[in-house]
């Protein structure tokens, strides 16, 4: 499909509100609006396709959360899309990361400490100097309030505040937060101005320190890594572990790997490292997949082999004494790697 881009405009991005350019994507063939791209200097390049709701808080908090924190910095375009698998790929050139809907509202925190520690992983981000101060204004005339409004929007994004347009009544919701964060003593507060206009938080050694173990804790990870052959006669494959992946509790990623340069290896080193478990289907003894499973190894990930019956005896010497999946039909594949996921790393809630 040849895309092209039109109606470009300046508006707030979606995340972090600073102005940005937003064109329609269309199809180049019919002129159907496929999807709204924005290209942000914060948030760099990101498209929402047309059916999605982008006044749905929670949805844009998961995707700030997303490109502040799992987004690697290979990818060129991050789409967000309603049923698309999640898969990375070339096009025209660019690095695409696709992501569907269900998987990335994923990100969004299920309980306060959750919401608490990605909280805080955001903010780092965005506030990233130890003198940094976060500063909302709370105080003062009905006009200076509002002039410091869209300080605050940014903030509600960051803290997963979910109260729907902001404005001067509901700026508690955020100080309120920040104050239960603060009585954890993962951020300090300081009140200034003469009675008290200003609300000034930074974090404190001891919320870095909290952050610094988040960042190396593996298991927050909700991804598994996919390593294998990815050609149409596997498509049946892909469906039962990617069904079988989400019936554990994670979301499948996958690298489509078919015609591509050396320009996205980069990536999916990346994804691999920041996956929880990493699946390898030997089936076709595809290089790359034996390589990418030495990799996930290397990083003492835990890495679930499998292998079609009929490609089973041409399995690689080295890895022969390894414990190997060997099925015959895509039920039975399905079948003993949700039983595997479950022995090995756990079903997720």
């Amino acid at each position: 499909m040849v895309f092209e881009y039109v109606a470009e405009k300046h508006v707030k991005c979606l995340c972090c509100r600073e102005t940005t350019i937003m064109s329609s994507c269309m199809d180049g063939s019919t002129s159907t609006l496929i999807r709204y791209e924005y290209n942000c200097q914060v948030c760099g390049l990101y498209s929402l396709e047309k059916s999605i709701d982008r006044e749905n808080n929670r949805l844009i908090q998961a995707l700030y959360y997303f490109i502040l924190n799992e987004k690697s910095a290979n990818i060129d375009v991050l789409v967000v899309s309603e049923n698309t698998e999640s898969v990375i790929k070339e096009e025209n050139g660019r690095i695409v990361q696709y992501i569907s809907e269900e998987d990335l509202i994923t990100y969004y925190p299920i309980d306060f400490s959750q919401k608490v520690d990605k909280s805080l992983l955001n903010l780092s981000k965005v506030y990233s100097e130890y003198d940094s101060y976060i500063t909302i204004q709370t105080s003062g005339t009905v006009q200076e309030i509002n002039k410091g409004l869209p300080v605050a929007e940014k903030i509600k994004n960051l803290i997963f505040v979910d109260c729907g347009e902001l404005t001067n009544g509901k700026l508690y919701k955020i100080t309120s937060f920040l104050d239960l964060i603060a009585d954890m003593e993962l951020i300090k507060k300081n009140l200034s101005g003469g009675y008290s206009y200003f609300h000034r938080y930074t974090i404190s050694s001891k919320g870095w320190l909290h952050i610094q173990g988040l960042q190396k804790d593996v298991n927050v990870s909700n991804q598994a890594f996919v390593a294998m052959w990815f050609d149409t006669s596997a498509n049946n494959t892909w469906e039962m572990i990617s069904r079988a992946i989400r019936d554990s509790g994670y979301i499948p990623v996958r690298i489509d790997e078919k015609e591509h340069n050396n320009q996205i290896v980069p990536e999916i080193l990346y994804e691999i490292r920041k996956s929880h478990f990493v699946i390898a289907d030997l089936t076709g003894h595809r290089n790359g997949v034996y390589y990418e499973a030495g990799y996930a190894k290397a990083l003492n990930k835990e890495v679930i082999l499998t292998c079609s019956e009929k490609d089973f005896e041409n399995r690689h010497f080295d890895i022969a004494q390894q414990s190997i999946i060997k099925w015959k039909e895509g039920q039975e594949l399905y079948d003993r790697l949700v039983r595997r996921i479950e022995a090995t790393v756990g079903r997720r809630k």
